[in-house]
């Protein structure tokens, strides 16, 4: 969020200048350290204590829930590409995030145990 990191590789002596914004990669055909441009809130959003979904499709969005509730997900049919865009803190519980879930994205969940079916 602040200041510069500078980034070594040290495979083929190359280096980068992070600054605030930029993420850096290593480029798989070529093995060069390579610099882009992100949301910087999306990227913090987990130290934060928020899910924060960008562009994400549900079945992106109930990956990273599954993860974090310990809970397994399974579709009645295949989801939509639809993408959505919100967050919600991750100190709520299960329960309320599945409800605003269902408001935003038109699907219906039904729970039993650890699994919850997404039923369209």
């Amino acid at each position: 969020m602040e200041g510069s990191v500078k980034v070594n590789r040290i495979a083929n002596n190359s280096s980068v200048l992070l600054k605030p914004g930029q993420q850096s990669t290593i480029k798989e055909d070529t093995k060069q350290i390579q610099l882009a441009h992100i949301n910087t809130e999306h990227a913090v959003a987990w130290k934060n204590g928020y899910f924060n979904f960008d562009n994400e499709t549900l079945p992106s969005i109930l990956s990273k829930i599954e993860r974090w509730y310990d809970v397994e997900f399974t579709y009645e049919k295949t989801p939509s590409a639809k993408t959505y865009i919100g967050a919600v803190s991750r100190s709520r519980n299960l329960s309320a995030v599945l409800r605003a879930l269902e408001a935003a994205a038109d699907v219906k969940f039904k729970r039993t145990g650890r699994k919850i079916a997404v039923i369209s």
